[in-house]
């Protein structure tokens, strides 16, 4: 496959060596050095961040983006996920996902998620064509993992009484332990812990990637990223995450009963 050619033009970029003489001309040829920077890395975020920073016309990134994505629509071994059994990849194509996130950006985010998202893509973009699908790829499935499936599976669960799923509104009080359910889990992992061990400091690396999608693509500003940090680290959340307080709550082991000051609540357990 021939290597398409996309623009950029940036002259602070380090792993985008592009002609600072660049005038947008749309068959100036943009690439990235020749090692493997996969879409996950702290070098692919911060080359994110140094083009959005830029004065590149939104115009031009969206129109660079369409045709990566166009790229991709063709070549059925990159349209897929590189991973998942055949059903999976047969039904899920890459680049409906890149459309649609474009498309959707600037509902989510207005221009900066557009911005952002466009940005991705056009980054993905290297010398070699195949090398360049082989990113879009990553980035398709690092968007889908991190972001878009946690909001397809939390869409369905929905539970059965015999434990199993169906397509229908669960209005049981708790999610954890309530009679919908043959068995719960005795403990409930309380967070991805940036301390964690070998392999499993890989779930705090990847609770960090979604927030850092999110956090782009809705163009989400600091006072709200301060305000979400201060309600996951309030003591209530640490409640309502943990399964036990779950089935004292379903057994009337205890309750709440408002104080004076709004949404204050006190714990109230029963007396023998």
């Amino acid at each position: 496959m021939d290597s398409h050619n996309c623009t950029l033009s940036n002259e602070s970029t380090r792993t985008l060596p592009i002609n600072e003489e660049t005038t947008g001309d749309a068959n100036a040829s943009f690439y990235s050095d020749s090692s493997q920077i996969l879409t996950r890395s702290s070098e692919f975020i911060q080359d994110i961040e140094t083009i959005i920073q830029s004065k590149k016309p939104l115009s031009h990134l969206v129109e660079q983006a369409e045709k990566l994505i166009a790229t991709l629509t063709s070549r059925k071994t990159y349209n897929q996920l590189p991973y998942g059994n055949r059903e999976i990849k047969a039904k899920i194509k890459l680049h409906l996902i890149l459309e649609s996130m474009l498309h959707y950006a600037h509902d989510c985010g207005g221009e900066g998620g557009k911005r952002y998202t466009a940005t991705a893509i056009c980054i993905c973009c290297r010398e070699d064509g195949d090398q360049t699908l082989g990113f879009l790829q990553d980035l398709v499935a690092t968007w889908l993992s991190h972001l878009l499936f946690m909001l397809f599976s939390k869409a369905l669960e929905t539970v059965k009484p015999n434990g199993s799923h169906k397509l229908q509104v669960n209005l049981t009080p708790s999610g954890y332990a309530t009679p919908t359910r043959d068995r719960t889990a005795a403990q409930m992992d309380v967070g991805a812990s940036e301390n964690r061990k070998d392999k499993f400091k890989l779930t705090y690396l990847s609770a960090l990637r979604t927030f850092d999608i999110l956090r782009h693509y809705a163009s989400l500003p600091a006072t709200t990223i301060e305000d979400i940090a201060k309600v996951i680290d309030d003591p209530s959340n640490g409640m309502t995450l943990e399964s036990n307080a779950h089935v004292g709550f379903d057994n009337y082991a205890w309750s709440l009963r408002e104080v004076q000051d709004f949404s204050v609540f006190r714990t109230i357990l029963p007396t023998s």
